[in-house]
C-alpha cells in the first residue's frame, strides 16, 4: 500500500471535539485539493465532558473501525486536544471484545464501527496504514509504534492545522502523499541553541507534555538508542524543565543519544524553552539541533516515529535513513523472533 499515493483519508477525533468547523472544512478541502478522497469525522454522541469528541468508547471505536475500512489509505487526526489516554483505555475494552468474537465470526462493534475480521486483530490493526498526527496524539502514536505488531505513526499536523501551514510544509506533506514510503528530511532553518554531534537512531517523536503524561502508561517513552524530537506549544519554560525532569526520573531517557527541537509556540519567554532543553542535551551528554519544522504552527513536516534517521547537528538536518516500508519488514521480523 505504501507503494501507492494516498487517495483516501479517514479523519477521527479521539480526543477533542473541533471548535472551529471552518478549519477542518478547509483542511478537508486541502486534502481534495491534493487528489485525496477524503471521509470526515462520524458523529457521536455528546461526552460527558465537554472537551471530548465523544464518549471513551465511541472515539475508541471510531478510531479501530477507521482502521478496518478496506480501501483507506491513511487515518488522520481532525484535532489534538485532551483524551487520547482515555481512548487508549477504551481501545483496550475493544480489543478484549475482539478478540472474544472473533472464534464466533461475528466482527459487528457493539453500537459502533466495526474491527477487522483477523485472529491477530489488535488495538489499531493494519500496520502499513498510517496513523498521522501530533499533540494529544502522541499518545496514540505511541501505542502505534510499541504495539506488536508495530503500525506506522506519522507526527504530522492536524486536519484543521493543514490550510495554515506555509509553502514549505505545504509543499513536503503533498511529497509525501504522493510517495509515503519516503519521509522528508527535516531541515533547521534558524536554530536558536544547539549543542554539536552527529548521531544515527530510531525517532520517537511528539508533544513533550504529553510524553511525560505517559510515563507509567504501557505508552511511556522508549528511548535507548532513540532520538527524541518534541515540540511544545503554551508551555513556560519552568514547565518544560519540569516535563523533562519527570521523564529523566521515569527512567525514560536513559539511553537517548540526541535531542532534535522542533516548533515552541507561544512558550515565553521567547527563546526560553529552547535553551531549557540544550540544558538538558548537554547534562544528557548528546547532541541537540533547534528549529526544526515539527510542531502546532505553520512550520510542520511528517516525520515517521520508529524509522532510523541521521541528525546532524552541524548540517542542520534530521534525515531518515530507511523507507516505511523496510522498517515494516524490519519489525514484522522482530515481533516474529519474539513470539519464537
Amino acid at each position: 500500500m505504501l507503494n501507492q499515493p494516498i487517495e483516501r483519508v479517514r479523519i477521527v477525533l479521539p480526543s477533542s471535539p473541533v471548535p472551529d468547523p471552518d478549519a477542518l472544512q478547509r483542511g478537508i478541502a486541502w486534502l481534495e485539493a491534493a487528489g485525496v478522497r477524503v471521509d470526515g469525522p462520524s458523529t457521536t454522541p455528546p461526552g460527558p465532558m465537554g472537551f471530548l469528541a465523544g464518549p471513551d468508547l465511541a472515539r475508541a471505536q471510531d478510531l479501530a473501525g477507521a482502521f478496518a475500512v478496506e480501501d483507506v489509505d491513511a487515518v488522520w487526526c481532525g484535532r489534538g486536544g485532551s483524551g487520547a489516554l482515555r481512548t487508549l483505555s477504551a481501545l483496550d475494552a475493544v480489543g478484549a471484545w475482539a478478540a472474544r468474537v472473533t472464534s464466533a465470526r461475528d466482527t459487528t462493534m457493539p453500537a459502533h464501527g466495526a474491527a477487522e475480521d483477523d485472529p491477530g486483530f489488535s488495538r489499531l490493526a493494519k500496520r502499513a496504514v498510517p496513523l498521522v498526527g501530533l499533540s494529544d496524539a502522541t499518545a496514540l502514536l505511541l501505542a502505534r509504534l510499541y504495539d506488536r505488531p508495530a503500525g506506522v505513526a506519522i507526527h504530522g499536523p492536524v486536519i484543521t492545522q493543514l490550510s495554515r501551514l506555509d509553502e514549505d510544509s505545504q509543499s513536503t506533506l503533498r511529497a509525501w502523499l504522493a510517495a509515503p514510503d519516503r519521509l522528508p528530511a527535516l531541515r533547521c532553518i534558524s536554530p536558536v541553541s544547539h549543542v554539536s554531534g552527529r548521531v544515527e537512531g530510531t525517532l520517537v517523536a511528539g508533544n513533550l507534555a504529553l510524553l511525560a503524561s505517559c510515563c507509567g502508561t504501557p505508552e511511556q517513552p522508549r528511548l535507548a538508542g532513540a532520538i527524541l524530537l518534541i515540540e511544545e506549544i503554551g508551555e513556560p519554560a519552568y514547565r518544560i524543565d519540569r516535563m523533562m525532569a519527570q521523564l529523566s526520573r521515569s527512567g525514560a531517557l536513559q539511553g537517548v543519544v540526541g535531542l532534535a527541537l522542533g516548533t515552541f509556540e507561544g512558550c515565553q519567554p521567547e527563546g526560553a524553552a529552547e535553551s531549557c532543553l540544550a540544558w538538558w542535551a548537554r547534562h544528557l551528554e548528546i547532541p541537540c539541533l533547534a528549529g526544526l519544522p515539527v510542531g502546532h504552527g505553520s512550520r510542520c513536516q511528517p516525520a515517521a516515529l520508529g524509522l532510523r534517521y541521521l541528525l546532524s547537528v552541524d548540517d542542520g538536518f534530521l534525515t531518515p535513513l530507511e523507507s516505511v516500508s523496510d522498517w515494516l519488514g524490519r519489525t514484522a521480523e522482530d515481533a516474529s523472533a519474539a513470539s519464537e
